[in-house]
């Protein structure tokens, strides 16, 4: 023990540590009493972890609760006694099929809690081969809102963050962020601040670990999880925070959001994802602007009102179908007296095309002014339901936006009850990620323009190539 104090020792080896196989150990084991608990604790007094070494050579593995425990007392980053050595290391180089072989693992996408048994289990249902055609699996619950599948009714381990520093650091954040997301689409906002495991779960992981989320980089994180951090963070701001969370602020750029729609938003979802997504453009610091044909003041949710009354958020009805008149006339500069607000030509412009009214010719009076009066965003809601409207008015919308100079697309696709999404550069492309795809890409192979529920995401060019970002 004196020797071990006075450092004579050029390094500390502690060997069948396991606690399953102890000779060196520090509480009784069965029958036999503590082994050497001073020269545990001589040496977590005097030598730095690097020069103490703890051997693992039974046959026990990371996949064994026991050994987790005990790795988390003896070997943890920042208060361990050494460095661990192991000869069982899960997942194994050689078993399995190739996506479970070792591989290099970012910290920061999968933690060591990830690779636990209980985890995974709900990585292997996150998504599936077919998930995107199917959209029965947990990635499309959380991402977009397709959560009637039997999978979800029953999903992840029943896990909350260890109150252990060091042992939290070991725990999977990433899937239990995934987990809090899946709650939030599955409950509802509303539903959610009532129900006491999602408001926690909610607010744990968005208050600390978004923050990590957004410094990595979308591209690699959709890669991996079939998302993107911006995307997880706006479900989690929609179910805890009221969409309180700056992912595209605009608050001193006095930036305005156009919506046509046949209809107020609704709190019950529909093609503009209910109330949501107006929500989130409001806290955004957008002012918004309401168009469509069929508007009543008195169907505006009550959370609303208050925008309203501040001027935030405005109503202006377009009339009957055809009102508009034909965009190629003199009427013009009327119908866009009505598309915009204070004569500010909008930022991102939302038009709805689930129904039968003034989408379609809104969308040609607006774009067929000059150029530089162009939205920097556009966003086209087909019909959740197939059939309504033709396929014929998705093409023409297509076609009026190619012809505006709109060249980079994205098409994401939403569930009725979903809470919405982020916009432009922030949108996801089922195909691409959070990449823009061009006309031809959009275009090939593809007989249907967008399938009921999608959204199609358009810009005047590449974010990198714009001085407006």
């Amino acid at each position: 023990s004196e020797r071990i104090k006075n450092m004579e020792f050029d390094l500390i080896v502690f060997a069948r540590t396991s606690p399953y196989e102890p000779c060196n150990f520090w509480s009784n084991f069965g029958s036999a009493g503590a082994s050497v608990p001073d020269y545990f604790a001589d040496v977590l007094r005097t030598y730095p972890r690097e020069r103490v070494a703890l051997l693992y050579g039974d046959d026990s593995g990371l996949d064994d609760a026991v050994i987790r425990t005990q790795l988390f007392r003896m070997g943890a980053m920042n208060r361990g006694l050494g460095i661990v050595f192991m000869r069982e290391m899960l997942p194994f180089v050689s078993e399995g099929p190739p996506s479970e072989a070792l591989r290099p693992v970012d910290g920061r996408l999968l933690q060591p809690g990830c690779f636990y048994e209980e985890w995974l289990g709900f990585f292997g249902q996150w998504r599936t081969p077919h998930c995107i055609a199917t959209q029965d699996c947990l990635l499309a619950c959380a991402a977009w809102g397709h959560c009637q599948s039997a999978k979800m009714e029953n999903f992840g381990p029943q896990q909350e963050p260890p109150e252990d520093p060091a042992v939290l650091r070991q725990f999977c954040r990433t899937g239990f962020a995934f987990r809090a997301a899946l709650l939030v689409q599955k409950l509802g906002p509303d539903a959610c601040m009532d129900d006491k495991a999602c408001r926690y779960f909610c607010q744990f992981s968005l208050n600390v670990y978004s923050s990590g989320f957004a410094h990595i980089s979308p591209g690699t994180f959709y890669k991996e999880f079939g998302l993107t951090p911006q995307q997880l963070t706006f479900v989690l701001s929609q179910g805890c925070s009221s969409s309180n969370v700056a992912l595209q602020p605009h608050y001193h750029q006095h930036k305005q959001a156009l919506i046509v729609a046949d209809g107020a938003p609704a709190s019950n979802g529909g093609a503009l994802a209910g109330e949501w997504q107006v929500r989130y453009l409001l806290a955004q610091g957008f002012r918004v602007l309401l168009a469509g044909s069929y508007l009543e003041e008195r169907l505006l949710p009550p959370r609303l009102w208050t925008a309203s009354d501040a001027g935030l958020l405005q109503l202006r009805t377009l009339g009957l179908p055809g009102a508009l008149g034909d965009p190629s006339s003199d009427t013009r500069s009327s119908c866009l007296l009505l598309l915009t607000a204070d004569g500010v030509v909008p930022y991102l412009v939302h038009f709805d095309l689930s129904q039968e009214g003034s989408g379609l010719l809104a969308l040609s009076c607006l774009l067929g002014s000059d150029a530089g009066q162009r939205p920097r965003f556009v966003t086209l809601q087909a019909p959740m339901d197939s059939g309504s409207p033709d396929t014929a008015v998705l093409w023409r919308a297509m076609t009026t936006l190619l012809a505006a100079g709109y060249n980079m697309f994205k098409i994401s696709r939403l569930a009725r009850q979903s809470l919405g999404s982020p916009f432009g550069d922030l949108a996801v492309d089922v195909i691409t990620g959070p990449s823009w795809r061009s006309s031809q890409e959009l275009l090939r192979g593809q007989p249907n323009l967008l399938p009921p529920g999608a959204q199609l995401h358009a810009t005047l060019a590449l974010p990198e190539h714009s001085s407006d970002r």
